[in-house]
Parts: C-alpha cells; structure tokens; sequence
C-alpha cells in the first residue's frame, strides 16, 4: 500500500544552485547531472511514493526538504500524481502545497495509529 506519489519540481533554483543541488542530492541521491537536466527541463527532481506500508521517514523527510528549499530561497512545486508515468502523460497533476502535504501525513499517522490500535486488539 504505496499510496500517493510525490512529486518535485524546482520551478527557479534562486542564488544558490550549487547548494539546491547539495540538498537534492542528499535527500535523493540522483546524480548532479540527472538533477541539473530535470531542472532545467522542468521534470520533477524526486518522483516517489509519498508513504511506505508502515515507515512514514520518507514524508518527514520531505517536508524537512521543503523547508529547507524555502530556506535557501528556491522556489518550488509538489504534486501528487497516481503513478510515476503519469507526469510523462501530460495529465493535470493534483498541486501539494505545504499545508495540504502536512494534513496528508498527520491524516497517515492517524490512520497508522488507528491500524496498530486494531491490530493489537486482534491479538489479546
């Protein structure tokens, strides 16, 4: 149960490229020159599942992402698409702004709570 992917765009990489290209790489690992080539083309630089089965580090990490790229000044776009191909569609993608990523992530933990609480329940 994947869920949402996650999709960033850099829409302008501000002063600072050579930190934004720091930052992405540590937070994805894609090569300087695959981050430089989507950037410049406008493709998304991380297009992932948002939530895992049961770890939910992936989202944290993201929103430590955003603040961090607003930080140094980048302006970006997050989507939520059904699948990795449906960027290369050309499909209108669902915007994530940063209080929509929020809710979707507390609304996860919520639900992760909510599936342990029954889980154990089930084994007394």
């Amino acid at each position: 149960m994947a869920g949402p992917f996650f999709a960033l765009r850099i829409d302008d990489t501000g002063p600072a490229l050579t930190a934004l290209l720091a930052l992405l790489r540590r937070h994805g690992g894609a090569s300087i020159t695959h981050l430089r080539d989507c950037i410049q083309s406008g493709q998304p630089v991380i297009c992932t599942p948002l939530f895992g089965d049961w770890d939910d580090e992936f989202s944290a990490a993201m929103q430590r992402l955003l603040a961090e790229l607003d930080e140094i000044g980048v302006s970006w776009s997050a989507f939520e698409l059904m699948s990795a191909e449906e960027w290369d569609n050309g499909d209108d993608h669902f915007t994530i702004t940063r209080s929509i990523l929020d809710n979707m992530i507390a609304t996860r933990r919520d639900d992760l709570a909510r599936m342990q609480q029954l889980d154990d329940l089930g084994h007394r």
